[in-house]
């Protein structure tokens, strides 16, 4: 599973322990060269860029040559702002971003099922999951507040875990 795989890798490559915070998720934003912009904060500057539109959206990517913004709903829930945002950095490390701004397209469109999945192992790798002898939904839960798709997604790969990704081999 190639998102699992990049997801870990960032991780690794920023030091981050998961499960995933926000600090953690501002450095790692950092390191790819994206700044994290609430809509409040950057009310302003999305209206000078005229992307109120994608407002509507929990989070967007705006990006113009080496300048890469991430804005974000600030009302979100914790687990909603951490999967809202990592699924804008999935975006970007899988290098779907393109100049101007991202904040949609169908949800059946290959780049945000994949973008998705980035963000579901961003939040908490399903290595550290297996780590740590998960094996319900409610162990899951122990260690990480999740959103309802994460946890269903997590849940689906302890039943059918085929991804073959593994500590020893990620090292």
């Amino acid at each position: 599973m190639f998102e699992a795989k990049r997801a870990w890798e960032v991780l690794s490559k920023n030091g981050v322990t998961a499960p995933l915070c926000m600090d953690d998720l501002t450095h790692i934003c950092g390191s790819i060269g994206a700044e994290l912009v609430s809509y409040k904060s950057g009310k302003v500057l999305i209206q000078q860029l005229g992307l109120e539109q994608n407002t509507k959206y929990d989070a967007f990517t705006f990006r113009q040559d080496d300048t890469i913004i991430i804005f974000f709903r600030d009302e979100l829930s914790t687990p909603n702002k951490l999967h809202a945002i990592s699924h804008e950095v999935g975006h970007i490390v899988l290098q779907h971003i393109y100049n101007g701004s991202l904040g949609f397209s169908t949800v059946d469109a290959p780049q945000e099922q994949e973008a998705n999945l980035f963000a579901y192992e961003l939040v908490i790798p399903s290595l550290v999951i297996r780590t740590c002898g998960c094996q319900t939904d409610e162990d899951i839960l122990r260690i990480c507040d999740v959103t309802k798709p994460c946890l269903g997604y997590h849940s689906q790969k302890l039943q059918f875990d085929s991804d073959g990704f593994t500590l020893e081999k990620s090292i």
